[in-house]
């Protein structure tokens, strides 16, 4: 223009610019509304909310929409989704099980899905997710090249995938993702169950292991260290960084190995387990709910050795007449990610702290002076049983227990390991406890002490939680320290622990009694208390 003569003129203005031209920007604009730098005509419910919904949204109860989030008409938000500096065109869908931070969602009539959630931010060992829809053989081999990349150098992983022909693209795709990544894959061949897949981590002195099950057309991928446990925080960072960046270690193509097929891994995860169990014709009926026919044919294989009467279902509606009509010691149904439910043979369903206090007094039986860990909600049940047997309990964060067990390869960690972390294994083990014993399942709960459990749970912000557990310490009633920065008040027949919950804004408080109304009445009266602490802070 000043070449050509042409004027140039500007135009002084004192008042709110933005150059919207970057993404950064864009956003940036939208949070000066909201915190008022900009004089527009917005209601203040609006601004102080810092949330702004347009018209005919459909969002979901289960939703988390935070600050600074702008959806416009005609939005849809799933299931358990979680928004946060986010902006989102008119007639976007965001799906389920998605989590949004400083993100925009520029294209019309399109649906966000959570596979680009998992690129952005991966926050758990486990993905679930819709073949070929969130589960894309693109995401799967960039996940394992992710994966293989934040293992020590020189490592093996081990690779699970069921061959049947709707898996084929997956493990292709992950194959692929390892072997360019430069690490040496043992690839379990057939129909392997999970235990398999983690025994066979161990066996194979791998660096770390890949678990995937398919249910229907759900995918399930579990990402396990050299144990087969859930791989750290640390790792888990390492490999959500890596994708959200895209920055993923390959090698060249002459340091490329060829994957080495493993054919009978689940022959000798079985003689495993026989090896570790004393009694060959156990003579017990046990009934199976799962999905798993992988883990069908595992326990049919170890019913065999054992002796043990294995019937199966699908349907936990028909777990009850299965039991009733062909009188089983006992049911249990196990879930895709491993995670269990006991029924006895009076129909019976042990809800979870129930569990931990059977596996305390099977380990307490079993060993003397054990140390047996549970989580740090478990109910005070299982410090009472401990106390009788002559053991202890260490109380700390579920998802590490599974490493503290194969960390310690005692005779106590491993029956503890068998119980708590390999639905194979457990059967087993109750059984071997239950011929031993000469009971049903249904006598040894009818004398574990019944305690009546109440969770509650306090809306707090981050950035409060820490003052207010602090508070609540410092007011002289609350006693000891827990794991995961907890705080608990025991009194003679309960106790009251107050806990800041990591993967929400919240404050959990769960009061026990062997009297519900005690309990319910604690729980309320901590409930109160705790509010009353945020608001002041």
């Amino acid at each position: 223009m000043l070449n050509s003569g042409l004027s140039v003129c500007g135009f002084k203005t004192t008042g709110y610019w933005c150059d919207i031209g970057s993404a950064q920007a864009y956003r940036k604009c939208h949070r000066d509304i909201f915190e008022q730098k900009v004089n527009l005509n917005v209601d203040d419910s609006i601004l102080k909310s810092g949330v702004l919904i347009g018209k005919n949204c459909k969002i979901s109860a289960s939703a988390e929409i935070l600050p600074y989030c702008v959806l416009g008409d005609e939005c849809t938000v799933g299931d358990n989704v979680s928004l946060k500096d986010c902006i989102i065109w008119s007639g976007s869908k965001v799906d389920s099980n998605t989590r949004l931070h400083d993100s925009i969602i520029a294209t019309q009539n399109s649906v966000f899905k959570r596979q680009q959630a998992i690129y952005d931010r991966l926050n758990s060992y486990k993905i679930s997710g819709q073949m070929h829809t969130s589960i894309t053989p693109d995401f799967s081999a960039k996940l394992c090249a992710a994966f293989a990349s934040a293992l020590d150098k020189n490592s093996a992983v081990v690779l699970n995938v069921p061959d049947v022909a709707e898996c084929m693209s997956i493990k292709f795709a992950m194959l692929s993702g390892l072997i360019a990544a430069g690490v040496k894959v043992y690839n379990l061949c057939g129909i392997n169950d999970r235990g398999a897949a983690k025994f066979a981590a161990r066996h194979l002195h791998a660096g770390g292991a890949i678990n995937v099950s398919v249910e229907k057309d759900v995918v399930l991928i579990e990402l396990l260290d050299a144990g087969g446990a859930p791989i750290s925080k640390s790792v888990l960072k390492q490999i959500s960084d890596a994708l959200k960046t895209e920055e993923i270690s390959y090698v060249l193509p002459e340091k490329t190995q060829m994957p080495v097929n493993v054919n009978d891994i689940s022959d000798y995860y079985l003689k495993d387990v026989v090896a570790y169990t004393s009694y060959r014709r156990l003579n017990f009926s046990v009934g199976i709910c799962t999905d798993s026919d992988a883990l069908c044919e595992t326990l049919k294989k170890l019913g065999s050795l054992l002796g043990i009467k294995f019937l199966f279902t699908n349907k936990s509606s028909l777990l009850s007449d299965m039991i009733k009509n062909n009188s089983l010691d006992f049911a249990i149904t196990i879930s895709q990610d491993g995670s269990c439910v006991l029924t006895d043979d009076s129909n019976n369903m042990m809800d979870k702290d129930t569990y931990w206090a059977l596996v305390t007094l099977i380990c307490g039986s079993a060993i003397k002076g054990s140390s047996v860990y549970v989580p740090t909600d478990c109910c005070e049940v299982a410090d009472s049983i401990a106390k009788a047997l002559g053991c202890s309990i260490i109380r700390i964060k579920e998802h590490k227990i599974e490493a503290h067990l194969l960390a310690q390869n005692t005779p106590a960690s491993r029956l503890e390991y068998a119980l708590c972390c390999d639905p194979v294994r457990a059967v087993v083990r109750i059984c071997e406890f239950l011929y031993l014993n000469g009971c049903a399942l249904s006598e040894v709960l009818a004398v574990i002490p019944k305690i009546y459990k109440i969770s509650r749970s306090i809306d707090c912000p981050d950035n409060k939680k820490g003052e207010a557990m602090r508070k609540l310490f410092e007011s002289g009633q609350m006693t000891q320290f827990e794991a995961e920065g907890g705080i608990s008040l025991r009194t003679k027949d309960g106790r009251v622990l107050v806990i800041p919950d990591v993967s929400a804004h919240k404050i959990r408080i769960i009061s026990e009694n062997k009297n519900a109304q005690f309990a319910i009445e604690a729980a309320e009266e901590f409930c109160c208390k705790i509010e009353r602490l945020i608001k002041n802070i």
